[in-house]
C-alpha cells in the first residue's frame, strides 16, 4: 500500500528493481529458454481518498476513479531511468540523496502512444551503488525483510558491476485507474480480485506481451 508512505515506496524500488535485474541475468536452467522478467504493477483501489486506498470511517455510494496510478507509474519509471543512468556512468548513485526525489517523477511520464519500445524495456545494472536513503535503509531497515537485505549485502562487493539485466515493464495500473465503475458495489472498492474475467484479460495481455518479447529476442539472435 504505497500511498501510506511514499518515502518507503521509493526505497522499495531502489532495492527491488536491481534484484529483478539479477534474476533476469541469471543463466537459464538446462533445457529452458532465456529468462524473461516482466514487472507489472498492482491494480489500484478506488476508495474516496487521494490515493484510492482504504481508510477507516470511509462512506461513499460508489467507487471513485483515481489518478494516483499515473503518479505511481511516473515514480517507477523515474526510478528505472535513474538506475539506467547510474549503470551508464552518467550519474553517481552513491552521491544521490535519494533515487527519485519528490517532484522528479513528473519528468518521466509515459508517452502514449510510444514511438518505440523504449518506454517499456529497461537495461538495469545488477549491482548499482545505493543512494544515501538506500544506505540508511540497509543500516537500519524499518520494514525490509531480512532476506532482501541479505541479498543486497551478498552482492555489494561482488563482480556484478557493469552487468545489466533486461526488465520489461507492464503498467497495468494505468489501465484500471479510472475504472472505479468496474466494482460490484461501493462495499468493496479494492483490487477487483473477485472478478475472474479481469484476471483472464490481464494474463492474456501479459501472454501477448511475453510472446512479442520472445519474437524480438529470436529475431535478434538470428
Amino acid at each position: 500500500h504505497v500511498g501510506r508512505d511514499q518515502h518507503t515506496f521509493r526505497n522499495d524500488l531502489e532495492f527491488a528493481i536491481p534484484r529483478l535485474a539479477r534474476i533476469a541475468d541469471a543463466p537459464p536452467r538446462k533445457g529452458s529458454s532465456d529468462r524473461i522478467v516482466v514487472y507489472y504493477t498492482n491494480f489500484p483501489q478506488h476508495f474516496p481518498t487521494a490515493t484510492g486506498e482504504y481508510q477507516k470511517g470511509l462512506k461513499s455510494d460508489y467507487c471513485h476513479p483515481t489518478r494516483f496510478s499515473q503518479f505511481l507509474d511516473n515514480t517507477i519509471r523515474c526510478s528505472m531511468y535513474k538506475l539506467q543512468q547510474i549503470g551508464r556512468g552518467e550519474i553517481n548513485g552513491s552521491h544521490l540523496p535519494s533515487l527519485c526525489p519528490p517532484g522528479d517523477e513528473e519528468k518521466y511520464s509515459l508517452n502514449i502512444p510510444s514511438k518505440d519500445d523504449s518506454d517499456f524495456i529497461f537495461k538495469i545494472p545488477l549491482n548499482p551503488p545505493l543512494t544515501a536513503e538506500g544506505r540508511a535503509e540497509i543500516k537500519s531497515p524499518n520494514h525490509w525483510e531480512k532476506e532482501w537485505t541479505t541479498d543486497y549485502e551478498a552482492h555489494a562487493n561482488s563482480t556484478l558491476k557493469g552487468r545489466f539485466g533486461t526488465l520489461y515493464y507492464f503498467p497495468t495500473d494505468l489501465l484500471f485507474g479510472t475504472r472505479g465503475d468496474a466494482h460490484v458495489s461501493a462495499k468493496d472498492c479494492t483490487h477487483y480480485c473477485w472478478n475472474p474475467l479481469l484476471w483472464e484479460a490481464v494474463w492474456r495481455a501479459t501472454a501477448i506481451y511475453i510472446s512479442k518479447i520472445q519474437k524480438n529476442i529470436a529475431r535478434v539472435d538470428s
